[in-house]
């Protein structure tokens, strides 16, 4: 509406008769813009046929009454030829790094002046203080209507085709180097105009220990991961090419984002907490690849509920009856790990009700299975395709699979077929090559699921990937809004993550978030195992949607508490019972833990309420969701075990689980903590769950972790 509105005004000020250019125009129109508004620095342009009339028109409409609104018009009409403030010494010592972005402009051939602005080809160069090129770095442009992220070639380039006008936020980072960023960078659309900007990015002594002060945004965190063992092919080939990663990471190009820890909070002050429920698993399985790999992994990798809820903890399986779909457990006991004697473990435990595979609904699947170049190997490409051999023995009569595969571009390798022969060839023919368009290969899949749509169906997209997008639009965002319109439909979205180095954490769990689905990461067989046979049913069958968690501390016994993990999942207290909060989808038989640690007053606490459970979500039938229903369970003082050997073997199984995962997030509250006693109490809990391949996988783990950390002597300290 504005830009149309701009556009009649400018063909309306082209017809008036313009007088030569008045001395001093730049200077009033400067002192026309209201005190507080940071103008880029602009000069006025030569003088273009039949161009030149409707800018002096605009610039008059400026000074001679349009105030404010004539210089917004004449800012979006004018070509920026310099962003930020000039290029002074004065000038640089002011900027976050002591470097401001450099842009020039040039055109190709004169702007046809009927023509309106389309799109602008951005050049993004990024150089070292000493102006050497730097490959692999990564740009974000990231603006209201566009955004998107490139990686830099060798000469240092990074290339974004067809950007919008409008302002940006530029980001630049690479391993070893400062992140660089500078808001309101100013890119104005025109016709054949490319835009060159230069970022130069800080030295290497600069670089602070991303431990130390993690960064919110999704960065690369391989160079602060702690090298402890192996060697450079421990895990791989270098992600980067050659024969080890850069800056002596063990693994590169791995991208992960870190959410803080959850502080101890006043129960007089706030005695609620509420969050989304949480199914994904993805971060406990990239951790325990670090691990195995003979390396701690980084602490932005750690995601506390990934952890906890990647086990299972021997609880009765649930047998509600009625609405009710969830059966609710609240337990707590002194733990070993917490100091203090008033100190105590809460663990809250919900479990969906099981729907027997025979009883499952039909599925309709489309794979999207990420192709490219960089799932060249046996542990990414070769063993998708012996996950999805796995599945396909899973399937019935009634269930149809579609494959979709991606590289430089996307195709339809198999549409929705029942066939199982034909899908075992489909998938026995992959191959990698090219670079990766993800971005397409979701477009396309979706449009075939929902082409398959159908009443009465479990309808979901299925991405195999490592989360890297080079080509195309290579950003979330650019498929975001299609995938929870989808999901609001009834297509769902699960991703399973592949691959060690050149791998995108923070990708792969954001799509699932979106797609109301979860987020797996699998290194082996027995992972793929895990989530395409034994919880098959969970995994395609969501039962309950928008499910979300309140928990209530009662201020008369409870002085302080923490929720341990599910930082990324926080939802405002007096919005609990707001039905339009997109809050956690759940599986049949799925399984959600939350662990509380608490400080209890002094006072007798025996015979009053610690704490009350309320969960609230909407039941998922054949054809969509249901009422709304919400339930509670109370957990008294008397309930609370004597001791930690009193507890029940879930709790210690879950307590075990989540000192790992604080210790390993370098959380300050695991301080006095050390890996060795947590193996040590790993193996203990271990004999508590004879044949659970997964807690005795948790006991190795945590030895390994413990020597790792004792050989190289840097046991993460909070």
């Amino acid at each position: 509406m504005i830009a149309a509105r701009h556009q009649s005004v400018s063909r309306k000020l082209a017809s008036f008769p313009v007088p030569p250019r008045p001395p001093g125009l730049a200077e009033a129109i400067k002192r026309e813009i209201p005190a507080g508004v940071r103008l880029p620095a602009t000069r006025l342009p030569a003088r273009e046929p039949g161009q030149q009339q409707w800018r002096v028109a605009a610039a008059l409409f400026a000074v001679l009454g349009g105030g404010f609104l004539g210089y917004l018009l004449l800012h979006e009409l004018w070509p920026s030829v310099r962003v930020g403030p000039p290029s002074t010494p004065a000038a640089a010592s002011s900027s976050t790094h002591g470097l401001e972005p450099e842009v020039r402009a040039s055109s190709a051939s004169p702007a046809r002046p009927d023509l309106p602005p389309t799109s602008t080809d951005v050049r993004v160069r990024v150089v070292d203080p000493q102006g050497r090129p730097l490959a692999g770095a990564r740009v974000a442009l990231r603006g209201e209507s566009d955004s998107r992220v490139a990686v830099t070639d060798r000469s240092g380039v990074a290339r974004f085709r067809s950007m919008r006008s409008g302002s940006y936020l530029v980001r630049s980072e690479r391993d070893g180097f400062t992140t660089y960023e500078q808001r309101g960078v100013r890119i104005a659309a025109r016709p054949r105009i490319a835009v060159e900007l230069t970022l130069l990015a800080a030295a290497e002594d600069q670089l602070t220990v991303i431990a130390e002060a993690p960064s919110t945004e999704p960065v690369s965190v391989a160079s602060a991961a702690t090298v402890t063992g192996g060697g450079p092919d421990s895990l791989g080939p270098a992600s980067t090419g050659g024969t080890a990663e850069p800056n002596d990471q063990p693994v590169g190009d791995m991208f992960f984002r870190a959410y803080g820890v959850n502080p101890f909070v006043d129960t007089e002050e706030d005695r609620l907490s509420t969050f989304g429920l949480d199914v994904d698993t993805g971060s406990y399985g990239v951790a325990s690849s670090y691990v195995r790999g003979g390396n701690l992994p980084p602490p932005e990798a750690i995601r506390v509920e990934e952890f906890v809820n990647a086990f299972r903890y021997g609880d009765p399986p649930a047998v509600s009856s009625g609405p009710d779909l969830f059966t609710l457990h609240v337990e707590g006991s002194p733990s070993p790990f917490a100091g203090g004697e008033q100190y105590r473990l809460l663990r809250i435990h919900l479990r969906a009700r099981t729907v027997d595979p025979a009883d499952r609904l039909p599925a309709i699947l489309t794979f999207v299975v990420d192709t490219s170049g960089s799932m060249d190997g046996e542990q990414r490409l070769g063993l998708v395709k012996r996950a999805l051999a796995l599945l396909i023995d899973q399937l019935r009569p009634t269930d149809q699979v579609a494959l979709v595969v991606y590289g430089a571009t996307a195709r339809v390798v198999l549409g929705h077929s029942a066939d199982r022969e034909r899908l075992r060839a489909a998938v026995e023919s992959l191959e990698t090559d090219g670079v990766t368009n993800a971005e397409e290969g979701l477009r396309l899949g979706y449009e075939l699921a929902a082409q398959a749509r159908r009443d009465g169906t479990i309808n979901r997209v299925i991405l195999c990937s490592d989360g890297v997008a080079n080509v195309g639009a290579t950003g979330a965002d650019s498929i975001l809004a299609r995938i929870a319109d989808e999901a609001r439909r009834g297509i769902e979205l699960t991703t399973v993550g592949f691959g060690m180095g050149n791998y995108n954490d923070v990708l792969m769990e954001r799509l699932a978030d979106t797609g109301n689905g979860c987020y797996a990461y699998v290194d082996d067989l027995h992972a793929a195992r895990r989530i395409f046979v034994e919880d098959l049913t969970g995994t395609l069958q969501t039962v309950a949607a928008d499910a979300k968690a309140q928990v209530e501390l009662n201020p008369k016994v409870v002085e302080r508490w923490r929720l341990l993990g599910y930082e990324n999942r926080d939802i405002d207290d007096e919005r609990f019972r707001d039905d339009r909060v997109d809050a956690g989808e759940v599986g049949a038989g799925q399984e959600v833990t939350a662990l509380y640690e608490v400080k209890l007053k002094r006072r007798p606490w025996r015979h009053g309420v610690v704490a009350t459970l309320r969960l609230r979500y909407r039941p998922v039938e054949a054809n969509g969701p249901g009422a709304v229903v919400e339930t509670e369970q109370v957990l008294r003082g008397r309930d609370l075990a004597g001791s930690w050997e009193e507890a029940s073997r879930g709790l210690r199984l879950a307590a075990v689980v989540a000192e790992l995962a604080e210790l390993l997030k370098q959380s300050y509250w695991a301080r006095g903590s050390t890996l060795a006693e947590v193996a040590r109490r790993a193996a203990a809990v271990r004999a508590e769950f004879p044949g659970d391949e997964r807690v005795a996988e948790l006991a190795e783990i945590s030895a390994r972790a413990a020597e790792l950390a004792s050989e190289s002597r840097e046991e993460p300290e909070p």
